[in-house]
């Protein structure tokens, strides 16, 4: 039996094993494979850098559960890590229940990158708030009472300095929101975006994209970050490689994989084929 005799023979457990064993690595160990910023994540990124200004206030919502964190989590991370570097100050929430926790996970993130910040002076966590459109409309017109007047952890909201600067939405720099359905982005747009005209930045995971494109040529979306890709690319930006380049990374290595496979499989059937008409 030859080389491509054998090769026809391969069990397809043993490629399943080759892509679970790639996949592994390159999400244990990631490359960083350089990235040309898209037009968006590059837009995204001079935004914040150049925009958000030292004593802002950054709202962010956390819209989405764990099974997204690879599209949208190290995009919000990204924009929290900028306004932390220009000194503003970050307001996280979530409209899903699960949301609420990804947000304290970043949060404990970026604690450990910034050790000087101080929660309730420099960052502040609602935790998760139900109802959707109305608790944004609510939150329009008074944050502490679409609250509760309590903060994630059941603490009351006048006890933390930041809240004297923020009485609405209409206080805060920028919105940013990070999300995979509904509730979501759309609720934004439409309860805080176009009813203030204030920036708003949306971090969209890759289907939900096209359905956000008139909202961002229209500029009701000042920018937006694309999916894992865009993720990515703000990763690259602001120098710290995180779970979306290792994602990114695993892609690469797996595309990399398949079309050795088909080349493979290709020259075999050719070569086979040559020896039978012998």
């Amino acid at each position: 039996m030859n080389f491509f005799e054998r090769i026809s023979k391969v069990d397809s457990r043993v490629i399943f094993t080759l892509v679970w064993v790639i996949m592994a690595l390159a999400l244990i160990w990631p490359v960083g494979f350089p990235l040309i910023p898209s037009a968006n994540s590059l837009r995204s990124y001079n935004w914040c850098r150049d925009n958000i200004e030292p004593g802002d206030i950054v709202f962010l919502s956390f819209d989405y559960d764990f099974g997204n964190m690879a599209e949208n989590y190290t995009g919000m991370l990204a924009v929290m890590r900028i306004a932390m570097q220009n000194d503003a100050r970050v307001v996280t929430t979530s409209m899903w229940a699960s949301g609420g926790l990804v947000a304290e996970r970043c949060i404990e993130e970026l604690s450990r990158e910034f050790p000087h910040k101080v929660k309730g002076i420099d960052y502040l966590h609602l935790g998760y708030k139900p109802g959707s459109a109305t608790m944004i409309s609510a939150m329009m017109d008074d944050i502490a009472m679409a609250c509760a007047y309590v903060d994630a952890f059941n603490e009351p909201l006048s006890n933390f300095p930041i809240m004297a600067d923020l009485k609405s939405l209409k206080d805060v720099k920028v919105v940013a929101t990070g999300g995979s359905g509904s509730p979501g982005a759309h609720e934004w747009v439409q309860q805080y975006a176009v009813p203030s005209g204030k920036p708003y930045l949306g971090i969209i995971e890759s289907v939900s994209i096209p359905s956000h494109a008139t909202n961002l040529q229209s500029g009701v979306m000042t920018s937006m970050i694309p999916g894992m890709r865009g993720s990515a690319e703000m990763e690259q930006l602001t120098g710290v490689l995180g779970m979306a380049s290792a994602a990114m990374d695993a892609q690469a290595f797996l595309h990399i994989l398949v079309f050795v496979l088909i080349a493979l499989g290709n020259i075999n059937y050719f070569m086979l084929r040559k020896d039978s008409s012998k």
